[in-house]
């Protein structure tokens, strides 16, 4: 029956208040003095309770109007190391993100939401927007509808400066031009062909020679599974904003091929982050 009754309550995004463990105490309070004044007749004692009940009652409606003035709350969910989860909210707010197997919680002021959990695949069932106010004397709280699914990609980790040169040959430079010696240049660089043909001091130039594709394989990687799951996801950061084409291999057997864009980058990441 109570799930049923919390079934109800999320469908229909009612707000929903009730009073803090502060509110309570101040309740309590409230009521002491109320029976204090009755039972000595002190108007002083009464007087000092009906102003605790008019700044109680205030304070409750303010603060379950800062959830009720809402007609749509709107949720963003943004994937990435340190998830974010985008609202409409403007105030100090709580959310909970309810999935089959833990609560992911966040705070905020700015209605931008900063969500630390580790690297998974979180099917939310159920998300719950609540506040307290400026006071904390009651919380008041609702639920929004609809199933979203947040992927908190792994933590980056730069890899060993010999990864690419024992993978790809990255880091041998090719020539690309000549120009005019000058002063304090090392003379190793001259080209002493063009010297002898055309008696003028010029050095060549090198570029580094960056591959067009990379393989991003955890055979090839050093550390702990956790430890290559970070360079594997810096790899694919890196590849993808350098344009590249890579494929993604794990000894488990999964593999995504050769491809570049937005959505193979997306889906090596969410790869990466249920591994």
């Amino acid at each position: 029956m109570i799930e049923a009754i919390k079934e109800r309550a999320r469908k229909k995004q009612t707000p929903y208040i009730l009073p803090t463990g502060s509110g309570a105490i101040f309740i309590g309070v409230f009521f002491t003095l109320f029976l204090m004044g009755l039972v000595y007749g002190n108007n002083l004692t009464l007087l000092l309770a009906f102003c605790m009940f008019a700044f109680l009652i205030g304070i409750m409606f303010k603060t379950h109007e800062m959830v009720k003035r809402y007609s749509h709350i709107s949720i963003h969910l943004s994937d990435g190391a340190s998830a974010q989860i985008k609202t409409n909210l403007l105030g100090n707010f709580h959310i909970e993100l309810q999935s089959s197997n833990q609560t992911l919680k966040a705070q905020s002021g700015t209605g931008t939401f900063q969500i630390n959990a580790k690297r998974g695949r979180y099917p939310i069932k159920v998300i719950k927007v609540w506040t307290s106010g400026e006071w904390g004397l009651f919380k008041v709280w609702r639920y929004v509808p609809g199933t979203r699914t947040l992927f908190v990609y792994p933590r980056l980790e730069q890899v060993e400066k010999s990864y690419f040169r024992e993978l790809h040959q990255d880091g041998a430079e090719a020539f690309h031009q000549h120009k005019r010696y000058e002063r304090g240049q090392a003379s190793k660089r001259i080209d002493w062909k063009v010297y002898a043909k055309k008696e003028e001091l010029l050095v060549r130039d090198f570029k580094e020679n960056k591959p067009d594709t990379i393989e991003i394989n955890e055979k090839h990687l050093k550390g702990d599974f956790e430890s290559k799951v970070s360079k594997m996801a810096w790899l694919v950061n890196k590849a993808h904003s350098e344009g590249m084409d890579w494929e993604l291999k794990l000894n488990k057997g999964t593999y995504l091929a050769f491809s570049r864009g937005v959505a193979h980058f997306k889906k090596s990441m969410e790869i990466l982050s249920e591994a």
